[in-house]
Parts: C-alpha cells; structure tokens; sequence
C-alpha cells in the first residue's frame, strides 16, 4: 500500500476494478485497521459550481464527467446524476439515445406492428436483434404513434399443449 498514491492506484495494485463497491468495502476496511493513507494526497473536491459549469458546456453525462476529471466508471455516472438531480440542473440540451437516428421509419414500424403478434418479431422485422433497448426503442415509439397491438400475443402463450408438472420436468 505504500506505494500507492490513491485509492484508485491501490485497487489496481490489488487487481481490482478501480470502481463500485470493491472501492468503498477496500477503504471501510483500511479505515478499520487504522492504516496510513496520508501519502495518498489530498484527494480532488469537485464543487457545485464546478458541476454546474459542466453540465452547462457538455452535451452528456459522459461530457461532465471528462470535465470534471472523474474516471469513466458506473459510480462516477451514477454520482454525476445524483447530484444534477440534487442541484435541479437543467440537462434537455444533453443528446439522449432516443433522440440518435433510427435504422428504421415509422412507416416501417407501423407495417411490422400490423404483420406481427410480437414485440420480438416486429423488432426482427425491423432488422434489429430482439433484446435489450431495442424492446425499449420500440415499445416507446409504439406507445407515442398511438399504434394497435391488441393483436400481439403473449410470448410464453405458443407452448404446444398444457405445462408439464412440475414433478414430471424434474425427474
């Protein structure tokens, strides 16, 4: 540890990500042993002035987060966020996922959703691959155009026949 010149430069000696709760767990438990940190330097402050004139040039949180010096991490996203939430900063200028160009019009959407009886396969319709935000992404814009899918049909609803008991599936 005494080569360490901060938490981050400690965790990485250790093999672990610089990061999340492997961060806090390593420092609860140098604070318990009562070791050393002072070599560590004073580590960096950022202010809510120093957010607010971040937020106000960057156009993400990512942008912010290069402002501010922070390492690209979950906690250091999750951190910016909360505190922008605590301050009331105003962010509608930052660029949001939905607002990135779609492979795909609404047109498109709209003869998938009337030929389809999933959300899945209108997704495989529209030339995406059916998982994650491309559920989100399409769910949405299905809610915003105000489109009909009391046609779809539940997905576990295809099984062939009854569901097997639980005691035959497991024997």
């Amino acid at each position: 540890m005494a080569t360490s010149t901060s938490y981050q430069a400690l965790l990485r000696a250790l093999g672990c990500s610089p990061g999340g709760g492997t961060h806090y767990r390593i420092k609860h438990r140098i604070t318990e042993l009562d070791l050393d940190t002072s070599h560590f330097g004073p580590q960096p402050r950022r202010s809510d002035e120093d957010l607010r004139a971040a937020v106000t040039v960057s156009t993400s949180v990512a942008g912010v987060i290069e402002r501010l010096n922070l390492p690209p991490t979950a906690s250091a996203i999750t951190w910016v966020w909360r505190r922008i939430r605590r301050l009331s900063l105003d962010t509608s200028h930052f660029r949001r996922a939905r607002d990135r160009t779609r492979s795909w019009t609404d047109d498109q959407l709209r003869t998938a959703v009337n030929t389809c009886t999933t959300y899945a396969a209108v997704i495989r319709a529209l030339g995406l691959v059916p998982a994650g935000g491309n559920y989100h992404q399409v769910q949405d814009r299905v809610a915003t155009l105000g489109l009909d899918v009391s046609h779809f049909t539940l997905a576990g609803s295809r099984r062939a026949g009854p569901p097997v008991p639980l005691a035959e599936a497991l024997v």
